[in-house]
């Protein structure tokens, strides 16, 4: 093992280190318009529609819809819809909320 000793300097400076971590949050809409919805519906289950990218926090974001949903479970009928970040990077996390509005512009609740 090597002795490290010789190298203090009994004359040098105590150095004073810090450092920051910073959280920030941007608050963005986007909508993503489905145009003659009922020629979609029937791509088949696991196949998705996808919006364009926007930009949010320094990534790019997409919106995944899938009309006839992202996987088959017997006896489901069901939509999904996803947010999925398109850019590279990690540690991003992203609190978003989706609304599905029907062709009148109302929330739609319950299924399409």
């Amino acid at each position: 093992m090597e002795d490290f000793s010789r190298l203090k300097n009994p004359k040098s400076p105590s150095v004073s280190l810090s450092s920051t971590s910073r959280t920030y949050t941007e608050k963005v809409s986007h909508s993503f318009e489905i145009s003659g919805y009922s020629m979609v519906k029937g791509i088949g289950v696991g196949k998705h529609i996808a919006s364009d990218s926007f930009m949010v926090g320094g990534h790019l974001w997409a919106i995944y819809f899938y009309p006839d949903g992202k996987e088959f479970k017997i006896g489901d009928t069901c939509i999904s819809c996803f947010i999925a970040r398109v850019s590279e990077g990690e540690g991003v996390r992203a609190l978003f909320k989706l609304e599905l509005l029907d062709q009148n512009s109302r929330v739609k609740r319950g299924g399409i």
